[in-house]
């Protein structure tokens, strides 16, 4: 059996409402039949119908939508006729600001942005079980900015282990700068070499030191 989900949105007129979803918005139609209009953009599915000629009632619909600018965002929304209100920028936290906006048809509009580790100049502890210098644990925490944000977590996560591991099959009872970036070479991927190469050199970290003798990432990417 097939099913098809969507929110139910009853206003006071549908085309209206339908008309604000398609052209400000930016919804596409999915179908309309005699009971309403269904809206979608491809992450959620709204059907706009007639309230109740008995009882009047209509729905409150929030929805939330990002930018990557909510000054421009307000200024933006702020110039429509049909809105009736905005908020000022709003810091939930340092890494969620919103913009609320009360706009026609019952509906409430958070527009919000959220802020990374690379937005905010922020760099992440590692995960630590043994003493580090705070020489190696800098080193590394800078170096880990070349990795992308979607595998940064998991990478900090396996670099840190693979340097503790390495220092106590050493015999180490901390994590020293070369067993650290030794640690960190190895768990970076071929392709990936030249980036951390190069992020070495942006830190006035040589390279030459911790990698492999001989090892030219121009040859290792070609």
């Amino acid at each position: 059996m097939d099913f098809a989900l969507s929110v139910v949105h009853p206003v006071t007129e549908v085309e209206p409402a339908s008309h604000f979803f398609l052209n400000v918005l930016g919804f596409q139609k999915v179908t309309h039949d005699p009971y309403g209009v269904v809206v979608g953009n491809g992450s959620i599915q709204i059907r706009l119908c007639l309230a109740s000629p008995e009882t009047g009632e209509v729905s409150k619909l929030h929805l939330e939508l990002t930018s990557s600018n909510l000054d421009r965002s307000r200024e933006q929304w702020l110039k429509r006729p049909e809105v009736l209100a905005v908020s000022e920028k709003i810091v939930v936290s340092q890494e969620r600001h919103e913009v609320r906006v009360q706009g026609p048809h019952n509906l409430n509009l958070t527009i919000f942005r959220l802020f990374n580790e690379d937005d905010l100049g922020l760099l992440p502890e590692l995960p630590t079980s043994f003493d580090w210098s705070e020489e190696t644990e800098t080193a590394v925490k800078l170096l880990l900015r070349c990795v992308p944000l979607p595998f940064r977590k998991e990478a900090r996560i396996k670099v840190t282990e693979k340097a503790e591991m390495n220092a106590a099959e050493a015999g180490e009872i901390s994590v020293g700068m070369t067993v650290a970036l030794h640690s960190f070479i190895q768990e970076t991927p071929l392709f990936q070499h030249r980036a951390l190469w190069e992020e070495m050199e942006k830190i006035d970290l040589d390279p030459k030191l911790y990698f492999p003798e001989g090892f030219d990432p121009l040859e290792e990417i070609s």
